[in-house]
């Protein structure tokens, strides 16, 4: 089992009854890429879930940040996923 938290607009997009501040998936997809947990989260939510998180060449889109609960960012879509590993998927913003 793989925990994938959605934090910011996408996850309040994606459930709109969510009283949280992040929506929770469960996936039984240990052992898999993250792309095959993008994959699933576009067939459980829809494709807007791809449309934000890849870009046009269907890479890593550079405006969301995918990070291990440990904090270590998942590198590309290669990466593969255990068994018990929590991913926290938000949002990069900047100012200045």
């Amino acid at each position: 089992m793989v925990t994938v938290k959605i934090y910011g607009p996408l996850g309040s997009d994606l459930d709109k009854s969510r009283f949280n501040s992040y929506l929770t998936v469960e996936l039984d997809l240990a052992g898999g890429t993250l792309a095959d947990i993008i994959n699933q989260l576009a067939v459980r939510y829809g494709v807007k879930v791809k449309k934000e998180l890849l870009d046009e060449e269907g890479n890593l889109d550079y405006a969301y940040g995918i990070f291990f609960s440990d904090g270590e960012r998942v590198p590309d879509l290669s990466t593969r996923i255990e068994d018990g590993a929590e991913l926290v998927i938000m949002i990069m913003m900047g100012g200045g």
